[in-house]
């Protein structure tokens, strides 16, 4: 099932799009761009963030509390006192923030004589005090960009680096060569346990061209994922075999995402591009494929491109969401897809975005009712393609994909977009993006409110078709969602029943629904 949803029309009736949740504040932050956001289970949102300085860049970490004011901020300036940018920002359980980025150094070029990027991971505290800095650098004197970066529970930090030229792009070396990627271990004082390259001797034929995916193993280690495959790294540094993509019509997968699930399932998503297809696949832990799920190309203007986040429900359920650019560089579109925990295809949902705001990434989060929450780069008009976007937040109800919508309008704003997404442990949703007002752009963290309603549900026993009573002690929204199961583990929703105000019964008629042999009901 597939639904592009578009503005309305001009003339049609304006309903109301967002039930229960409201913009509760936002701050502007002046000369800076917002790249990762995280919260906290008090409502706390730290923020990593890119911060001009002087006509120089310095990486800038903030603390906002529940209400939005400003707890602490610090800023890095690198020892060349030149270009500084934030990529990544993690929190462990004790609240501390730890953020990855890129740092010039003091190492020069020996050919161009200009100073050389390295990678530089920042500890904080929960109450700002810095811990640690950590600095990466390149053996092969050229430039390192940002990969990826993962935290284990012991506190060691995992992170990937590529190489590449000034412009970002791999190039060989004088001896025939190609850039290398490296994964680094840091300890929890931020010392360097360990660093491996990859590859080590790079034939011709091999390009690392996609930026490596990490994130760390349950049972200890690590694993990256690049177009050559999931590279296997203990504890201790020691590569095992690689585990294969799969390739779609004889072609390579460019990863892009990839997590385990509570059972050590792994999942991974990613892009080919020959077609253009979105692929998500789901192993046995990280051994054997599961299953595959494929999204080809839609059409001249609709061809997906890489899902850049993969989120888990408690009940194996996959969500991978990203955007697709347009052929035409006319349209863009943000899109989700879900797939169950046996890899069936539920539902997709597509927003339409400027082509000019595509290059903003769509943002995700997980919600507690297992509502998934995505921050894009909305059109405020469906006929204006210039450039001119909002930021906006929609809701997709897990069952359907169903989706509400909410926009935040700044006065004067002519281009928005998301940056970061995080979420507390009461279901508030925090976004930070950019705004530019007359070609100057500031950043903006906004906190939207979603009070979390426990869903209320009664089981309703054995049945095999017939009629189903349902009572309710309380009725929220006036919404009935009935479900009904095989094995009491892997409920699907049957249908939606709407009841009057103040109704806490409802009869329901299941004669056709008979294979069923459990069945509930829920109110959200």
């Amino acid at each position: 099932m597939r639904v592009v949803l578009a503005m309305a029309l001009f003339g049609c009736a304006v309903l109301p799009l967002w039930a229960g949740v409201t913009e509760e504040w936002f701050n502007n932050l002046i000369n800076v761009t917002v790249v990762a956001a995280r919260a906290d289970a008090s409502g706390n949102s730290y923020l990593a963030a890119t911060s001009t300085n002087l006509g120089n860049n310095d990486i800038l970490t903030l603390k906002y509390s529940a209400t939005g004011g400003l707890v602490w901020s610090n800023r890095f300036a690198g020892p060349s006192n030149a270009d500084d940018r934030a990529s990544q920002l993690i929190l462990d359980g004790q609240g501390n923030s730890y953020v990855f980025g890129q740092s010039t150094g003091t190492n020069r070029h020996v050919g161009y004589g200009y100073l050389l990027q390295d990678m530089v991971v920042l500890k904080y505290s929960s109450t700002g005090q810095s811990q640690w800095i950590a600095r990466v650098s390149s053996p092969h004197n050229i430039d390192l960009f940002p990969g990826r970066m993962d935290l284990d529970t012991a506190g060691n930090v995992y992170l990937t680096a590529i190489e590449r030229d000034a412009r970002g792009y791999p190039v060989a070396y004088t001896n025939g060569s190609y850039p290398q990627f490296y994964t680094v271990k840091l300890g929890p004082a931020g010392n360097q346990l360990w660093r491996t390259n990859y590859p080590s001797q790079a034939p011709a034929s091999l390009k690392i061209y996609s930026t490596p995916v990490v994130t760390v193993r349950p049972s200890g280690g690590v694993l990256i994922a690049c177009e050559d495959g999931v590279l296997r790294f203990q504890s201790d540094g020691t590569r095992s075999t690689n585990l294969a993509l799969p390739q779609v019509q004889g072609g390579p997968i460019f990863p892009t995402a990839m997590l385990f699930d509570k059972a050590t399932n792994l999942f991974t998503a990613g892009a080919a591009y020959s077609p253009n297809t979105a692929v998500i696949c789901k192993y046995n832990q990280d051994t054997t494929i599961q299953w595959i799920n494929t999204e080809f190309a839609l059409g001249s203007d609709t061809s997906p491109g890489a899902p850049s986040t993969l989120l888990l429900d408690g009940y194996g359920n996959c969500y991978a969401g990203g955007y697709t650019a347009s052929t035409n560089a006319v349209f863009a579109f943000a899109f989700l897809l879900k797939s169950s925990s046996n890899g069936h295809r539920a539902w997709d949902s597509w927003r339409q975005m400027d082509a000019n705001g595509h290059f903003a990434v769509p943002q995700f989060a997980l919600g507690l009712m297992g509502h998934v929450y995505m921050a894009y780069p909305g059109l405020p008009d469906p006929y204006l393609f210039s450039g001119t976007s909002q930021i906006a937040l929609v809701k997709h109800w897990p069952e359907d994909g169903r989706v509400q919508e909410l926009r935040h309008n700044s006065a004067g704003t002519t281009l928005a977009f998301p940056n970061a997404i995080g979420m507390d442990a009461t279901n508030d949703v925090f976004v930070a993006g950019t705004e530019v007002f007359s070609g100057a752009a500031s950043g903006v963290l906004i906190k939207f409110k979603d009070p979390f309603v426990q869903p209320k549900f009664q089981n309703l026993g054995l049945g095999s078709g017939g009629q189903v009573q349902a009572q309710f002690v309380a009725v929220s929204n006036n919404t009935y969602f009935l479900q009904a199961s095989l094995d009491l583990k892997n409920w699907a929703t049957v249908s939606n029943y709407f009841a009057p105000q103040n109704t806490n019964a409802l009869v329901l008629d299941l004669r056709s629904n008979a294979n069923y042999r459990y069945f509930r009901a829920v109110t959200k």
